[in-house]
């Protein structure tokens, strides 16, 4: 099935490219009650990964290229042994030696509403499902990730494209160099580390380790220790609750700090900022000047373990019970 792509080559002359598309399905068993799934894309490309209740793992791969001999290039490698299964995604085209017209020319043309430059078209999408009792790895170089019902840990790492994960039953480790990450229903803990992108997360039960370069980070629904670190972004923190033993420690350089808590917390609270304003339950309890700072408490506060921890360099603090 081929599809027309209509684009123009900015050198001397315009051409026609035309864009080769082929599917693969690929299906196997596994032998082990339990093991290790990775999936490696070293191409452009998406992977979304979910669970069904067999022991198979089943892969539906969508290749695309600009001709039928790139196309034979696009591979997709299966190795297995007893307790882990690597799924290798390969685009040999990089490593053919260029012509001078691939050097010299900037072809663009539209892939699924999605852009395309420098005359690369290369990509393998990936479409997998994997048993509910296998862990998972995904190091991806160009693309979109989602990820669904993995009741297993997970570990992700993503040089560029969104991360979306749903319904994890165990701990998430991501590492992001540019994307916006949007996270849903975390039983386990989480661990994060983005350069570039936002950072949105609802209902986590078992904590939270975030550090963000360059991106806002807003949480809904939490529980257990949350820590936030961020270099150029605002923390926002909705509907959470920190147990007797947890804490809250959130730290900016160049942003604002806005919690909304249970009408029930009952925490020790530190909050500091150089330039701005912290108010708590509505309230000013510092004005906007340099060097702000407010130690107090929510609740009975003196008999809590709870902890609270805010500290900006430039931006405002806001502490709301609901």
């Amino acid at each position: 099935m081929k599809k027309l792509i209509f684009s123009m080559t900015f050198v001397f002359f315009s051409t026609l490219n035309c864009l080769e598309r082929t599917t693969e399905k690929l299906n196997f068993s596994l032998s082990a009650k339990e093991c290790i799934v990775e999936v490696v894309n070293e191409c452009v490309g998406n992977i979304h990964v979910s669970t069904h209740n067999e022991n198979t793992i089943l892969i539906d791969i969508l290749k695309e290229s600009s001709s039928k001999e790139c196309l034979q290039n696009l591979q997709v490698k299966i190795d297995k042994t007893d307790q882990k299964i690597l799924i290798s995604a390969i685009n040999n085209n990089d490593k053919k030696e260029k012509t001078w017209f691939e050097w010299f020319s900037f072809t663009s043309y539209t892939v699924n509403g999605k852009y395309s430059v420098n005359g690369k078209s290369d990509r393998i999408d990936l479409k997998i499902k994997i048993p509910k009792n296998c862990a998972l790895n995904i190091d991806l170089n160009n693309g979109n990730t989602e990820l669904e019902n993995i009741e297993k840990a997970i570990s992700i790492k993503s040089n560029l494209g969104s991360i979306t994960v749903k319904n994890a039953g165990s701990s998430v480790d991501i590492k992001s160099n540019n994307g916006t990450l949007n996270l849903d229903t975390i039983k386990g803990h989480l661990n994060i580390k983005n350069n570039l992108g936002s950072v949105n997360i609802k209902d986590i039960n078992e904590g939270l380790v975030a550090k963000v370069t360059n991106g806002n980070v807003d949480i809904r629904n939490a529980k257990e220790s949350l820590n936030v670190y961020v270099t150029n972004g605002s923390i926002n923190l909705h509907q959470a609750s920190v147990q007797d033993s947890g804490q809250i420690d959130f730290k900016t350089t160049t942003g604002s700090i806005n919690l909304r808590l249970s009408s029930a917390q009952n925490a020790t609270i530190n909050a500091k900022t150089t330039i701005g304003s912290i108010l708590i339950n509505n309230k000013k309890v510092s004005s906007f000047k340099i060097g702000n700072s407010y130690r107090g408490s929510l609740g009975p506060g003196i008999q809590s373990k709870a902890k609270i921890f805010l500290k900006t360099i430039t931006g405002s603090i806001e502490v709301n019970t609901l």
